[in-house]
């Protein structure tokens, strides 16, 4: 599902409202509401956010062993993108199920 900004430069004033902008708008409505229905901020999220990114980083550069293996950093990029921990934090960061797989 696309959403309201992606063609927030399609409407214009005075113009009808088509049925995708309305879904994409309703869905942008939805994700506001689940905002204030959690008790959290948009800033306390993404806090959390860079916490969880500074979590990932220290694990990564302190318990994997890896990047001390593997020198040719295409080769690491395949091993990481199936990492535990990646594929966790790209759970976390993916808010659409239909994104997620």
């Amino acid at each position: 599902m696309a959403g309201a900004g992606d063609f927030l430069g399609e409407a214009a004033c005075g113009e009808t409202i088509t049925e995708e902008v309305s879904q994409a708008l309703y869905g942008c409505f939805c994700k506001l509401k689940d905002y204030e229905d959690s008790g959290t901020s948009p800033d306390q999220l993404e806090s959390w956010q860079h916490e969880l990114t500074g979590m990932a980083v220290q694990a990564c550069d302190k318990l994997c062993r890896y990047p001390r293996e593997i020198v040719d950093q295409e080769d690491l990029d395949a091993i990481c993108e199936n990492c535990q921990i990646n594929v966790c934090v790209d759970r976390i960061y993916v808010t659409e199920p239909a994104e997620r797989g």
